[in-house]
């Protein structure tokens, strides 16, 4: 009977200890999550939709994005007209952990969008300053307001 209760207390002693470790381990943010706790903090009224466009790699992110330039669509994109076109949906926020994807992606969803969506409805882009110009031009072609949330690494 005692070596059964040492038997038990040391293992009710282990399992403490390995749970105390995985509640003290420290979360590390992504940089999705920094970029959505960005939006967050720049319009804390808003609420919004996210819509993640990740990148995996370089060679695959430059084919993706050129295939999306080039006039080929994506059912992020897709995702983004429809939030969009709905007269109740809140804001489209669209970020990712690379912007060339999420870029490319608000681009050709606002170039596909044109008489689909809500004339005035908003989409925030967060992101690297270079890709302001043309997601502002593709904007205002498709009649959509664009708020622009600078974020680097």
């Amino acid at each position: 009977m005692k070596t059964i209760r040492m038997i038990f207390l040391r293992a009710s002693l282990v399992a403490a200890v390995i749970g105390l470790c995985a509640c003290t381990s420290y979360h590390y943010p992504s940089e999705s999550e920094r970029k959505v706790a960005a939006v967050q903090a720049k319009f804390p009224r808003y609420q919004f939709i996210v819509v993640r466009c990740d990148n995996s790699n370089a060679i695959s992110d430059a084919v993706m994005a050129g295939a999306l330039r080039s006039g080929a669509s994506s059912a992020n994109a897709k995702a983004i007209i429809d939030l969009l076109s709905k007269p109740e949906s809140p804001y489209v926020a669209v970020l990712g952990d690379g912007d060339t994807i999420a870029a490319a992606t608000l681009e050709r969803a606002l170039s596909d969008s044109k008489g689909k969506v809500r004339a005035g409805r908003t989409v925030i882009f967060v992101g690297d300053q270079k890709y302001e110009q043309s997601l502002k031009a593709a904007a205002m072609g498709a009649g959509v307001k664009l708020e622009f949330v600078s974020f680097t690494n």
